[in-house]
Formats: structure tokens, C-alpha cells, sequence
């Protein structure tokens, strides 16, 4: 694996593979892709430090990712049908150069996502090398029964900001608040921030990269709100 940075944007795929992206590299950019109808995931299967930003998933796959340093943000996943956003197994703790093996996630930050689906919207593999540093923070995440994050036991994940709704949060006490985020569905069959959303203004911490939502290229402004939509 030799060090690159790739810009994968933008495309629309209807593909029925299992891995509709997927990047074996460090220091790439997935931004503003619609996947639609697809059972492939946009998956970061080796490397460090990539950002998967603005994408835009219908059906029954989602983004799914090893490594370290990456950041997930600003992406929209709905309806997952499950695992929307999974944070990967590790069978290795750091992956080298000639690996074939899976190495755990380490400090990835997962933010400013609208997640919906049924259970365990947000999810991890397990393995012996579990996440480790991780985060969580300020993302919608709507469900209807069950879990909607589900981190395997070992697991350490920061978690801050986040908006869960129709489920058992998974989350502790304090990370999250249990309210409806009032989402309405445009023109176009994505669901945003209505008037009067609790999501406005309202998100947590300090994430300095996180400029534009999944509307390209709108800037976010003022304190930001929780979520894909600003």
C-alpha cells in the first residue's frame, strides 16, 4: 500500500456488490456520492486518515470502515434496514504494508450524520481488537425498535451531542438527548430539519473541519446543527 490521496466525487451507483467503494488507501476524500438501491457499502478497507463527507445513501447499505484518523461526517443514510454506520472488527491492532488482515478503527470521529433505519441504526464488528478512541458526536440517529448504537463490549467511544429517536438510544446518559429531531421529507425524498427541530443550533463540542453540510457546497454558520442538514 503506497501513501495517495484520491477525491472520489461525485456518482450515482445502483450496484448489488457488497462493496460499492473501496479504499485500500490513506488521505482519500469520498464526498457527495448518491447511492441508491445499492447492497454495496462505501467501505475504508485499509489506510489512515481518509474523509467520507456529504454522501448520500438509499437502501440497505451504508459506510463501513477500519483504520485510523478517518472522518465520517455530513453523510445522510436512510433507509439503512440495520447497519447504517459500522465501525469495523480488527484483527490486527495496525495494519502494515503488505497486511491482509483488518485493522480496528483508531480515533475516528463519526459526526454530523442523519442516520435512519430500524435497530442498531450504528454498530460495531467484533474481534479481538476492538475500536478504540473513537467518536461520536452530533448525529441524528432515528429508528424504529430495538438499539440504535450497539458498540461491541471493549469498545471506547467518545460520545457528545447526538439526537436519538424511536429506539433504545445504547448510548450513556448525558451523550444524548431522547427527543423527535421533527424531521419532514422534501421534493426529493430526504428528510430535513423542519422549523422548530430541537437539532438547530444545538450541536456539542468543537469540530472546527465541519464547514459545509450534505447540500453542496452549503456553509454551515453559527453554532452548528446536529445532523447531515444545516
Amino acid at each position: 500500500r503506497l501513501p495517495c490521496r484520491r477525491v472520489i466525487e461525485p456518482s450515482l451507483s445502483r450496484s448489488v456488490l457488497y462493496r460499492t467503494i473501496s479504499v485500500k488507501s490513506s488521505d482519500n476524500i469520498v464526498r457527495y456520492n448518491t447511492l441508491r438501491d445499492s447492497r454495496g457499502f462505501i467501505v475504508l478497507r485499509h489506510g489512515n486518515r481518509s474523509v467520507v463527507d456529504g454522501n448520500v445513501i438509499f437502501g440497505p447499505s451504508g459506510i463501513r470502515f477500519h483504520g485510523n484518523d478517518h472522518k465520517i461526517i455530513n453523510n445522510y443514510v436512510a433507509p439503512s434496514g440495520g447497519r447504517a454506520i459500522v465501525f469495523g472488527s480488527g484483527s490486527e491492532a495496525d495494519s502494515g504494508p503488505t497486511s491482509t488482515g483488518h485493522d480496528r478503527p483508531d480515533r475516528v470521529t463519526v459526526a454530523f450524520n442523519t442516520v435512519i433505519g430500524t435497530s442498531a441504526v450504528i454498530d460495531s464488528d467484533g474481534g479481538n481488537f476492538k475500536p478504540k478512541d473513537c467518536v461520536l458526536a452530533n448525529n441524528i440517529i432515528v429508528g424504529s425498535s430495538g438499539t440504535l448504537v450497539s458498540m461491541t463490549s471493549g469498545a471506547t467511544v467518545r460520545y457528545e451531542g447526538n439526537i436519538a429517536w424511536g429506539g433504545s438510544a445504547g448510548m450513556p446518559s448525558g451523550t444524548y438527548r431522547n427527543v423527535d429531531p421533527k424531521l419532514v421529507r422534501d421534493a426529493n425524498g430526504l428528510s430535513r430539519l423542519s422549523d422548530g427541530s430541537p437539532a438547530i443550533d444545538s450541536s456539542a463540542g468543537t469540530y472546527s473541519y465541519v464547514t459545509t453540510d450534505f447540500d453542496p457546497p452549503q456553509t454551515r454558520s453559527g453554532k452548528l446543527d446536529v445532523g447531515a442538514d444545516e
